[in-house]
């Protein structure tokens, strides 16, 4: 199996079932401290085995890795969520529907995307589920009348709903088009929710719509919209089968992104873990790794905390850097975030982050003191593997490893030819 580099003579590459129960880790510290050198990137270029999909901020070393990784045999994917275009599309979440629970499963996802929910101090579910019944139904409606639907065409579906109050329920202005969906397909998914949506009192049919509307702005922003193509759809089974990476560019400051980002990681999951239940043993051909460069973004993969527990099984794995555990936390809930915790048989804290709810966890685990933990220089880093002692090692210097200095020369080649063609 491939490599995992957490800290300097400490590399995992073997015992999976026998001295640790799974293939997850999460990788912790804050910005700056070098998860992504010293164990994102050394992980990656040793791989010559597993597939996998994750997402990068640098997209200068997105295209250097993406080379670097074809030469050794990789089929190579880049979204480019950080400029997206007609020029860099990105996939049509329509194109990975197979099912109604794909249905009920992708609007789920999006309506995941408006946080402000779980920012609330008072969260009614209601609203959510209200908001991914009417979606649930504008998406069957779509498939019902295209025989090539697109995502679009449920955005300018959702807005061209006008609503107006009608005695105890609402009129809409597609009212024409819902009658005649009733009339010919009265069983259908698309006919029971939206019927069930009509049949709200005006003011709460509102408030359902408005807060859709904020679920589909978190997570299609314009530029996505633009962006989005069937030609750019790749076959997920196809990665537990095929040596393949999949790079997803990410930007800092257009964090809205994420939210498109971890729905395709959604996507992804369950059509990869469908491939597996398909396989004679229940497992994909070939491993399969998800890298998140910052899976506390803000933005949940739902039931990730559920599909994690399954991992092993299906030969998949996971590598989240996270800055701290209060970010974890306020991303997935506290609960979630203890579920996602123990499902990983790894755990390397970089020190240099001053957040104190890890700091304390580390300090009760590693049994130091808490201020010996708040205030660890930077270089070293502590790892906790499952049936181990926790050990406190220099962090794996990424730059003196062959196999890195080998990229570093590809991605300088690569500038160089670059610079050839602009002269």
């Amino acid at each position: 199996m491939d490599k995992v580099f957490l800290g300097q003579g400490v590399v995992l590459e073997d015992g999976l079932g026998l001295s640790r129960p799974n293939d997850n880790q999460i990788i912790i510290g804050g910005t700056g401290t070098g998860k992504s050198l010293s164990v994102l990137w050394p992980t990656l270029c040793h791989m010559r085995e597993s597939s996998f999909i994750g997402t990068f901020a640098k997209g200068g070393e997105v295209r250097a890795a993406s080379q670097y990784l074809r030469s050794h045999g990789y089929r190579i994917k880049v979204w480019d969520l950080a400029n997206p275009s007609r020029r860099n599309p990105l996939p049509d979440p329509l194109a990975y529907i197979s099912s109604d629970d794909d249905i009920q499963q992708l609007a789920k996802q999006v309506v995941a995307a408006n946080t402000d929910y779980k920012r609330a101090t008072h969260f009614d579910p209601y609203w959510n589920e209200s908001a991914e019944g009417l979606l649930t139904g504008l998406i069957d409606l779509v498939f019902l009348q295209n025989d090539a639907p697109a995502m679009n065409q449920v955005l300018d579906l959702f807005y061209r709903i006008k609503i107006r109050e009608d005695g105890r329920a609402i009129r809409t202005s597609l009212d024409e088009m819902f009658d005649i969906l009733e009339e010919n397909a009265p069983t259908s998914v698309a006919a029971r929710k939206i019927s069930a949506f009509r049949q709200l009192p005006y003011p709460t049919a509102g408030c359902v719509r408005d807060s859709l509307e904020k679920c589909l702005q978190c997570m299609f922003p314009l530029s996505v919209q633009e962006a989005m193509s069937r030609d750019a759809c790749l076959d997920f089974d196809s990665l537990g089968s095929r040596r393949t990476a999949v790079f997803l560019i990410t930007s800092p400051v257009k964090t809205v992104q994420y939210s498109f980002a971890n729905l395709l990681f959604g996507i992804a999951i369950r059509k990869l873990m469908d491939f597996a239940e398909a396989q004679p043993d229940h497992r994909l051909p070939r491993p399969v790794r998800l890298l998140f460069d910052d899976f506390s973004c803000g933005f949940p993969v739902v039931d990730y905390e559920k599909s994690l527990s399954t991992f092993r099984a299906m030969g998949i794995s996971s590598m989240m850097l996270c800055q701290s555990l209060s970010q974890l936390n306020a991303t997935y809930g506290a609960d979630n975030a203890t579920v996602i915790l123990d499902n990983c048989s790894v755990m390397v804290y970089f020190p240099g982050g001053m957040n104190k709810k890890t700091c304390q966890f580390v300090s009760e685990m590693v049994n130091l003191p808490l201020e010996d933990v708040m205030f660890m220089e930077m270089g070293n880093v502590v790892i906790f593997q499952s049936g181990k002692r926790p050990k406190v090692v220099p962090r794996y210097q990424t730059l003196q490893d062959p196999v890195y200095q080998e990229f570093l020369e590809f991605g300088k080649r690569l500038q160089a030819r670059d610079g050839r063609m602009r002269a």
